[in-house]
């Protein structure tokens, strides 16, 4: 099975997920659980993804494009 669509799924999920979650606090104008939970799973999906499109890619140079991903990760 082709690692594609699952790698496609989870980024397109983690968009959405996090988008839902700073949009949603953004209007209400309060953070509450519901935008932490919709934003956490947006790390979770976003964390899955990226190895899988690693894996696709089939290596990983230490680039600035890695570095800046790397980065974003792990400041959310």
């Amino acid at each position: 099975m082709s690692l594609l669509p699952i790698a496609i799924l989870s980024m397109v999920s983690a968009l959405t997920f996090y988008t839902v979650g700073v949009w949603g606090e953004k209007i209400v104008g309060r953070l509450k659980s519901w935008h932490l939970i919709f934003f956490w799973l947006g790390l979770i999906f976003d964390t899955l993804g990226t190895p899988l499109m690693g894996q696709i890619a089939g290596s990983f140079s230490f680039n600035s494009h890695a570095v800046t991903g790397l980065a974003a990760i792990i400041l959310m």
